[in-house]
């Protein structure tokens, strides 16, 4: 399938952008080009002995161990070609190779002295108080597109010139797959325009800003002239990315189809090597997220406009993170004479040699807003992707229904309220201690260790009776899937009397595309060390579609293929734990019931206590609160407390229980 620039214009056509009626559209799958990964083959000779056995030829090894990119002349089918690829028991996944294109929707020309005035999308995220704090400075964002409009060159046929609103900003080495070369200039607008939202010269007299225009930007080409490239250039240049310092990487691109490359790609960059990977959601309208916005370990974007409402272009559905401006240059909300569109400078379309301002729309213009705020988080010294990532969807500002949903996703990005966000760092209680007495209606002070985080408040809470606990069983013999549960991926489990272990009903995954999950959690607090069992069946494609459980995001059980019902059973602390069921497919084939079924879970002491609040929220900073003791005695009391800073983290508890008397 093509990978996509997903920028709009006034055009109808999503996913195409105006002036490129010239372009050759690239469309659906590379013809002949299969992307394969291996067990064992490593080495170009073994490579290209396997693809001659089965009547192809290496074109290229890709960044990825073990992956290689063969193509095959023969007239036959490809899913025959797929086929037989995927009998090989050493093949790991094969895949056709498709394009993918940027995701804008076309320019419109404004005269070229811009202001800042017109950059109403700025101001929507609130740029101008996080500016007071800090702009990016020491962050490094790779922008996996078309290219960047950085530097001068002459490549003996073209010119091209670091445009005049980027002559400030700063710039580290990238890498041009297009080309295969060291100069992944820009040569057709939508790269350099993604680029200036996020780091466009800013303060300098000139044009248009920058959200963290401090930051280095990374330019990385995998689309060329005409916005369009292929899965394996688009996973090579999020590994290149990843491998050469980029803290946060920027996909304005996308696909309607899956890519096992991409998949692995972005998994690679975000857990492996620590980056924020954002990518947009797409232009098609629809409640699908395109790819690679819809992998879980990518932060995706949907488009708002103007009114903070989602656009008639962008995508959204399960697994969407986050919303930005992605402007409607069909629009005038604000009546200022301008299209609502998002305005930077870019080159002319298909001319390096000259730049203007251009008003752009689409998920193309939104996730750079979300990658730029990523930038400002990363240089107010939070380094961990896990922790940015935090920090931009509990600082969203709500919109549409109430709390998370797919059409917003946790809300409007905004960059002040990132910034200032707080690590969730879990307090300790130190008095009361574990054996303490306390007389009844006495008041006296708890007391916490903040372990060094000094801005966050913090909810406390106490019960009487902190030993009561009892059993959680489940055998879904009621013929529903109850609300304890939470849902997530791409479709809900459900009561089936397809299969069970016992009785009627078992819980099985949702109905699932190819490379898209079907996610089961449960929370449970357990008053002291307990057990956590249930039983299991599998019956999908062996070595490529699974059923993962995890205890507290900790992966626990890795099953495939023909799986009878199996029983485990888990040892857990005392505390809160979050276990997760999730069935996943890969690209193609379906085997058995293609699906997942879990029965009969079992939890041991899990706590009945009942909690009542001593404070809700304490004041910024707080390390203690007075409390008056209630006029109840008892000798299994106990305190919980976390920290809040708009979203609330882990409760602890004080080490032990003590007495009322």
């Amino acid at each position: 399938m093509i990978i996509v620039v997903t920028a709009a214009s006034k055009v109808a056509t999503v996913e195409a952008r105006s002036g490129t009626a010239s372009q050759p559209k690239k469309t659906g799958l590379v013809p002949g080009e299969f992307i394969v990964k291996f067990r064992s083959i490593g080495g170009s000779e073994q490579a290209s002995e396997f693809a001659g056995g089965v009547g192809g030829r290496v074109i290229r090894k890709l960044l990825n161990p073990r992956t290689w990119l063969f193509k095959f002349d023969k007239k036959e089918k490809m899913t025959k070609l797929l086929t037989r690829l995927k009998a090989d028991p050493d093949v790991v996944y094969a895949e056709p190779n498709g394009y993918v294109r940027a995701t804008a929707i076309g320019p419109t020309t404004t005269p070229n002295d811009p202001l800042y005035g017109r950059q109403w999308n700025f101001r929507r995220i609130n740029t101008g108080k996080a500016w007071a704090v800090t702009r990016g400075r020491g962050a490094v964002v790779a922008i996996v597109d078309t290219g960047v409009a950085y530097e001068n060159y002459n490549d003996g046929t073209t010119q091209y010139k670091r445009i005049s609103d980027l002559a400030d900003t700063l710039f580290v080495a990238g890498y041009d797959f297009v080309n295969g070369d060291t100069h992944p200039n820009d040569d057709n607008q939508h790269g350099t325009h993604v680029t200036g939202t996020i780091a466009q010269s800013t303060n300098n007299g000139l044009g248009t800003a920058g959200i963290a225009y401090q930051a280095s930007i990374m330019p990385v080409k995998v689309l060329d002239s005409g916005g369009f490239g292929t899965f394996d250039d688009v996973a090579d240049g999020v590994r290149w990315a990843a491998d050469h310092g980029a803290n946060v990487i920027n996909l304005s691109l996308g696909s309607s189809s899956p890519s096992s490359a991409m998949h692995e790609a972005v998994d690679y960059a975000r857990n492996t090597k620590n980056v924020v990977v954002v990518a947009a959601a797409g232009n098609g309208g629809n409640g699908q997220l395109g790819y690679p916005a819809a992998y879980s370990s990518v932060i995706s974007v949907a488009a708002t406009d103007y009114n903070k409402t989602l656009t008639w272009y962008s995508q959204y559905g399960p697994g969407l993170d986050i919303s930005a401006p992605g402007g409607d240059t069909g629009a005038d909300a604000n009546n200022d004479g301008y299209p609502d569109g998002i305005l930077q400078q870019t080159i002319y379309e298909n001319n390096p040699g000259r730049a203007g301002y251009f008003y752009f729309q689409g998920t193309s213009m939104a996730a750079p807003h979300v990658a730029g705020v990523a930038a400002l988080i990363r240089s107010r010294g939070i380094t961990k992707a896990a922790e940015i990532t935090n920090a931009l969807k509990l600082s969203a500002v709500d919109l549409g229904a109430p709390g998370y949903d797919t059409h917003y996703g946790y809300g409007l990005v905004n960059a002040y309220r990132a910034i200032r966000y707080r690590r969730m760092v879990t307090p300790i209680i130190t008095y009361p201690r574990a054996g303490a007495t306390l007389a009844r209606g006495s008041r006296f002070i708890i007391r916490w260790n903040r372990r060094h985080t000094k801005k966050l408040r913090y909810n406390l809470a106490y019960t009487p009776d902190y030993s009561a606990s009892g059993t959680y069983s489940d055998n879904f013999e009621s013929g529903a899937v109850s609300s304890a549960y939470s849902q997530g991926g791409n479709a809900n489990w459900f009561a089936t009397s397809a299969t069970a272990a016992g009785g009627v009903y078992s819980a099985g995954s949702g109905e699932i595309a190819d490379s898209q999950t079907s996610e089961l959690g449960l929370t449970k607090v357990f008053s002291s060390p307990g057990t956590m069992s249930f039983q299991y069946r599998v019956s999908s494609e062996q070595g490529y579609d699974y059923l993962d459980f995890y205890i507290d995001d900790a992966r626990q059980l890795h099953a495939s293929g023909a799986v009878g019902w199996t029983t485990v059973t888990y040892s857990v602390t005392a505390g809160e734990h979050t276990f997760r069921w999730a069935y996943s497919k890969d690209y193609a084939v379906s085997d058995g019931l293609d699906a997942a079924f879990i029965d009969n879970i079992s939890l041991s002491n899990i706590s009945e206590a009942q909690w009542t609040k001593i404070a809700r929220t304490t004041r910024v900073g707080a390390s203690s609160y007075a409390w008056t003791v209630p006029n109840v005695p008892g000798s299994g009391y106990r305190i919980r407390i976390r920290g809040y800073n708009g979203a609330y983290g882990d409760w602890a508890y004080s080490p032990g229980v003590f007495t009322v008397n």
